[in-house]
């Protein structure tokens, strides 16, 4: 299966500043979609890293696993990506608070293999 993706992003009604982040892999069949929480500290900080960081996960490691293991692969890039926030918050009090939700879609074989998480730091 050939996909061709596209997508588009608008901040709302209500806020200002746009704190999605959105990645699309067509070759590997990636999609990542962040959108940092409104109202925490550095949502668009948040939800940036957790993109990258899911994505440089799962391309580290898609190729070598069978569609069985793929849910566990998303399962542990989205704890990579909340361990890699907790990290950057800690080393940068100034984004102590930031938070995001991430969804996470990979298409093997004919079949989206999907994930969601919400971060939040306290």
């Amino acid at each position: 299966m050939i996909a061709k993706s596209t997508y588009l992003s608008h901040p709302g009604l209500i806020r200002q500043s746009n704190e999605d982040f959105i990645l699309a892999d067509d070759d590997l069949g990636i999609y990542l979609l962040a959108d940092g929480m409104g109202g925490h500290n550095a949502g668009e900080v948040a939800s940036e890293l957790a993109v990258n960081t899911t994505h440089t996960y799962l391309v580290e490691r898609l190729l070598s696993a069978s569609s069985n293991e793929i849910s566990t692969l998303l399962s542990e890039a989205m704890h990579a990506s909340h361990e890699a926030i907790n990290t950057k918050a800690r080393n940068d009090l100034s984004l102590m608070g930031m938070g995001t939700t991430l969804v996470e879609v990979v298409v093997r074989d004919n079949k989206a293999f999907i994930n969601r998480l919400i971060i939040v730091l306290t």
